[in-house]
């Protein structure tokens, strides 16, 4: 199972309550700096990568490598059982689940099964039994889920 979600906050309590999956932080500060239609996801992570170095925020070398390495790891999906997005529902983690659920647009999943977990809380405030119930409660992305944030993004 791949668990993806909004940070290292999140991800280190969510591997705590699921210590069966692998657990990927997005990283990425969406509603700052550029975000261009018609990139490819390299080219995205390296315009993203470099304003996050221009602004003194992250290393240009570790933010494009860590970029590239989460891409590949979500690109390799296939390898699990279930993809799960566990996101928050403020800004941040919106553009994030937008961008991750584009992402699976028009792919075929194979035998993977996409859910989606998405918390009227923060994460990273939560305990393990509230991020556990989340958990449970995840629910199947549909189509339109993903055509929606295919249109968004």
């Amino acid at each position: 199972m791949l668990l993806v979600t909004n940070g290292d906050s999140a991800a280190e309590r969510i591997e705590g309550v699921v210590p069966s999956g692998d657990v990927l932080p997005w990283r990425d500060v969406l509603h700052e700096g550029p975000v261009q239609a018609g990139l490819s996801d390299r080219e995205l992570g390296e315009v993203r990568a470099r304003f996050l170095a221009d602004r003194g925020w992250a290393s240009l070398n570790e933010t494009a490598e860590s970029f590239a390495e989460r891409d590949a790891v979500l690109a390799d999906f296939a390898k699990h059982d279930e993809v799960v997005l566990f996101f928050e529902h403020d800004l941040y983690d919106q553009l994030q689940l937008i961008q991750v659920l584009d992402r699976f647009l028009g792919r075929d999943l194979g035998g993977t099964r996409l859910s989606l977990v998405v918390a009227d809380e923060y994460l990273g405030n939560l305990g393990p039994e509230r991020l556990l119930a989340l958990f449970m409660s995840r629910c199947e992305a549909r189509d339109e889920d993903l055509e929606l944030a295919g249109s968004a993004w």
